[in-house]
This record gives C-alpha cells, sequence and structure tokens, in this order.
C-alpha cells in the first residue's frame, strides 16, 4: 500500500467508468437509457427513439447515433438521444468523449451534462454545461456553453465560447471536459477554449456542486440546428462515438470501503468481506429478494443489473440493492432512490421539488393561472403494455390544501391519448388512489403521467404503482417445447429457463443483433436460469450426444 499510495501522492486521474463501444447490438442496458419522443423543445423536428437499432447501436467499435428521413408518432425525422442518467451520475471529474459528427444544413449533435436530480429546481435552475455543439450550417465551429439561472441564453447572459476546426465531420475528434470544485473547463483535442469560474453568490450563479449525468444526441432542425432549414438529400446521417470515459481525481491509493445504503426485502452477500479493500481488488456482490419480491437492479455510485456483480476497487463506493414487488412495473414508487427514474416537465410554470429519501416525493406548485393542468408532470416512461391485458394503477398522495390532480397512464407522443386515468381531488389527509383499466392496443413505450398545473400549494406522492392483473405472479405463462427440451418463460419475473430428460453440453442465448446474451456449459433440470428483458431470442443448444438445436423464440 505504501507503494500505491506514493503514486498517488501528488493525485492523478483514475478512471471508474468507461464504454469503450467494443460490442456489438443496443447500447449497453446497465450504461444508457433513452429519452423518448417527439422533440418539442427548440422546435426540433426528430423523434428520440427506444432501443430501435435503426437510430441508436454499436457496431464496428462506434456508438452509432443515426438519424434518418421517415415518419414516426407524429414526427418526419428519427433520431437518438441516450443518456447515463441514475447508470453514471458523477460530482466533479474529468470526462473524455471521442466522436465524429455530421455536417450538413440541419444538423445539430451534441455532448452535454444534465442535474440528475435537479435539486435546484427545473431548467436553468439547476444548471447545464454543454461541452460540445455543432450546427451543420456552419460546420467548422464548435460551442462550448454552461447555463445557470443567472447565466443563459433565454435572457442573454449565457456564458461561452467557440472555436472553428476545419475537419469536424471528416475526422474524430477528442471533447474533454474537466469539472472541479471551483470551475469548469472545456477542451477540443487537447487545447482549452472556455472556462467558467465560481462566482461569489448562490446556485444561481453556480449550481454546480450536486451530480450531473452525461448525454448524446443529434437533433435535426430546431431554432438553432434548423435555422438555414434542413437538406433532406443528406439522411440518413450519422453521429459516431468512439469512446466515453470517466475520470475522477485520487490522492490516495487505498485501502477503500465498501459500503451499502439502507434497503429492505432482500440480503447481499459480500466475497470476500472485509473491512478495506486494496487498489483494483475484484469484490463480488449477490443480491437474494426475499419472498415475493425480484432484484431490481444496484444503484448509487454504481448502477448495474448484473447479479451477481463484480467491482473493481479503485475508490470508496457506496451502493444499495433494490428490491420491487414481484409484478411491480414503477421502478422507484417509493421514492427510495430520491427521483430517480421520475422526470419533471414544467412548461414554463414555477415549480420546485423535493424528495425524502425513504418517505415521500413534496412537489410545490405555484400555477393557479396556468393554461392547463399538463403544464406540470411528474412521469416515468417505458411501460411495455400488451393488448388485452388489465392494468391497476395506484398512489397515494395529500396536499396542504385540496388540489385537482389527474393520474393516469397513457401515449409518450402526440396526441398522447391516455389508456385509463383518475381526477382526484386531494386533500390534506392521506389517501389512496386507484384505478383499473384494460388495454386494446399494444404500447411498448407508454408512460405514467400526473397532470398538476392549475393549483397552489404542496403535494405529496407516495407508493406509485403499476401492475399487470393478467399475469399472475409466479405462473410460467409461456411455454416453448423443442427436441425433448422444455424452455420456461415466466413472463412477470422476465425469467427464462429450462427442463430436459437428457444432458445438455451447453446453451447459449443471443439476442436478435447478435450479442451473446448468456452461455452456460455442463447444465441439467432447472440449473439454467436466465433473466432477460428482449422481447425475441435465439437460443442455441448441444446435447451429450453431439447434436445441436437452435430455435429463434418470441417472448412477448
Amino acid at each position: 500500500m505504501l507503494v500505491a499510495n506514493a503514486l498517488f501522492a501528488q493525485g492523478q486521474w483514475q478512471q471508474i467508468w468507461a464504454d469503450e463501444f467494443d460490442y456489438t447490438g443496443l447500447p449497453n442496458a446497465d450504461k444508457w437509457s433513452y429519452d423518448i419522443g417527439c422533440a418539442t423543445n427548440n422546435n426540433e423536428k426528430q423523434y428520440y427513439a427506444k432501443e430501435r437499432l435503426e437510430n441508436t447501436r454499436v457496431e464496428n467499435g462506434n456508438l452509432v447515433i443515426e438519424a434518418r428521413k421517415e415518419s414516426l408518432n407524429g414526427c418526419g425525422y428519427t433520431s437518438g438521444r441516450i443518456k447515463t442518467q441514475f447508470k453514471g451520475d458523477w460530482l466533479y471529474g474529468k470526462f473524455e468523449i471521442r466522436a465524429k459528427i455530421p455536417a450538413f444544413k440541419g444538423t445539430w449533435p451534441a455532448i452535454w451534462f444534465l442535474p440528475s436530480d435537479s435539486e435546484y429546481g427545473g431548467w436553468p435552475k439547476s444548471g447545464e454545461m454543454d461541452l460540445m455543439e455543432s450546427v451543420g450550417y456552419d460546420p467548422d465551429k464548435t460551442f462550448f456553453t454552461v447555463h445557470t439561472e443567472a447565466y443563459n441564453h433565454t435572457i442573454n447572459t449565457q456564458k461561452g465560447a467557440n472555436t472553428s476546426t476545419t475537419n469536424l465531420s471528416a475526422d474524430f475528434h477528442t471533447y474533454t471536459l474537466e469539472w472541479y470544485a471551483d470551475s469548469v473547463c472545456m477542451f477540443l483535442d487537447g487545447t482549452r477554449y472556455f472556462t467558467f469560474k465560481k462566482e461569489a453568490g448562490t446556485y444561481k450563479q453556480w449550481p454546480f456542486d450536486k451530480p450531473f449525468h452525461l448525454l448524446l444526441n443529434l437533433a435535426i432542425g430546431g431554432d438553432w440546428g434548423g435555422l438555414q432549414g434542413i437538406d433532406d438529400t443528406q439522411f440518413p446521417t450519422q453521429y459516431l462515438i468512439d469512446y466515453v470515459r470517466v475520470y475522477q481525481w485520487q490522492t490516495s491509493g487505498g485501502p477503500y470501503t465498501l459500503n451499502f445504503n439502507n434497503y429492505s426485502n432482500g440480503s447481499v452477500q459480500t466475497s470476500p468481506t472485509q473491512n478495506n479493500y486494496t487498489l483494483n481488488q475484484q469484490v463480488s456482490l449477490a443480491a437474494t429478494a426475499n419472498q415475493g419480491y425480484d432484484f431490481a437492479g444496484w444503484q448509487s455510485d454504481f448502477y448495474s443489473s448484473k447479479n451477481p456483480l463484480v467491482l473493481n476497487m479503485n475508490r470508496n463506493i457506496t451502493v444499495r440493492p433494490l428490491f420491487k414487488k414481484q409484478g411491480e412495473m414503477v421502478v422507484n414508487g417509493n421514492f427510495e432512490s430520491k427521483i430517480q427514474n421520475w422526470n419533471f416537465s414544467s412548461g414554463g410554470a414555477s415549480v420546485g421539488t423535493s424528495a425524502l429519501s425513504n418517505e415521500a416525493l413534496n412537489i410545490t406548485v405555484s400555477t393557479a393561472n396556468s393554461a392547463a393542468p399538463w403544464d406540470i408532470q411528474l412521469q416515468q416512461y417505458g411501460f411495455n403494455l400488451v393488448n388485452g391485458h388489465t392494468y391497476k394503477l395506484s398512489f397515494d398522495a395529500k396536499a396542504t390544501n385540496t388540489m385537482s390532480v389527474t393520474a393516469g397512464v397513457g401515449l409518450n407522443a402526440s396526441p398522447w391519448n391516455s389508456y385509463g386515468s383518475i381526477t382526484a381531488n386531494v386533500g390534506t389527509t392521506q389517501q389512496t388512489y386507484t384505478k383499473t383499466f384494460t388495454m386494446n392496443t399494444n404500447d411498448p413505450m407508454a408512460r405514467f403521467y400526473f397532470d398538476l398545473a392549475k393549483n397552489s400549494g404542496t403535494l405529496t406522492f407516495d407508493n406509485i404503482s403499476l401492475v399487470d392483473l393478467t399475469v399472475p405472479t409466479g405462473v410460467e405463462e409461456l411455454k416453448i417445447d423443442f427436441s425433448n427440451t422444455v424452455f420456461y418463460y415466466q413472463r412477470d419475473k422476465k425469467l427464462l429457463s429450462f427442463k430436459s430428460d437428457q444432458n445438455i453440453d451447453s446453451i447459449a442465448i443471443f439476442s436478435m443483433t447478435g450479442q451473446l446474451l448468456k452461455e452456460i456449459n455442463s447444465v441439467s433440470g432447472h440449473d439454467f436460469e436466465f433473466q432477460t428483458s428482449e422481447k425475441v431470442v435465439f437460443i442455441k443448444y448441444t446435447k451429450a450426444d453431439g447434436n445441436t438445436y437452435a430455435k429463434k423464440i418470441s417472448l412477448e
């Protein structure tokens, strides 16, 4: 340890997170999630799609964000916008992204950072850092900008800089953000072009003391990108990212500690179990859910859905295992993880939010004269709703004075149809509100929403839930039988298992893009179980007699 600490004596950048894009298929779900829908911000023209290979994929060592001229869900173009929110959230550090951008009229690629919890309020109160923006009609320029309540473009006080580079779209370039407690510095190919220093004041001048996350997107058109129109002859077009690397400044080479945030409804086994760990020592964490619950992932300093999870101890790490009731579709409905997985939109209305860990979410609104109830919304996206299935939504709520609240589940794009909703007059005593509805269509990207405007006061929410009543907990609903081997898929648990009267040498499961999801050797009986959110998989297995069998299986 003396040697390790000697190396760190003057301090150095230690890599703590990365995606080298050295795989094929959809972006790694342990690191990236999606913003979804028609991009109404800045009057952009694209629909941001979720888990759609045509728009967002990894191939040939690059992340590809592809914009296409096609109609989808009311938009005339499609593209991708991915983010690390609640899977990679950092307070200070060095962020290095190597990318090659498209450049023709109408394109607007960006590398930028937003607050993960927006603890100072909606944009621009909680801040924004734009490491790279470029508009296609001005193809040689790179813009670096920060936004705060005191400094932003809506009041013509934004802080930023730009530089000219002649080959932005022809070659890869490296964009770097160094973020310290007292400054933000932005670089292109190792040269610093912009520094924003902390000054005396409040969060209005410097909101950059809370965790932020990274976003990568390619917008089409909009107030800036579409200022000179859109050249439709150039589609499809690609925005390529070679790698993303995140570092934090370390002055110690260990020993490091592994800590667990408060959690319930399960247990964790650590191997090895020690008070301290040496630099780069590997530690395995295995989570076990209590009866009636499912493991839902790891959060805090390290996000992953893998179980067991192997950590590389290169700093002090805090993790929290998440467990949720079987059949529950809402993530973080009790706000144990503050407002992770929830999104606010305020439509220019006045709104303040605060989350109380392990208790409830408080939302203070002042919009009695608002034009519409949906001018303030609390939302969660990405629910896969199935035609013919019956769902129950429920939530607990109270208010400082009687307020009208609409809660529902509906389409996450224009015309924003509701599949089932309830409007309640929420009073000062906490009550539980419920609504049951049956789907008459399939929607793999539905949203759970609350319309909160036209009120003044504070609303408190807890125990938000959406349950599929059509799928009984624990029932093996899907049975696939081929070549004396029976595969079972429990839709409520997303768990694939098998039973065979013969010995199996190996089983491999692939996504339909060819990515290997799971491989196991020398299995028999019920020893094989695999949890997956894939809608279609390709299974290949070899029996002890050497014969190989393969089949595409739909898990919907």
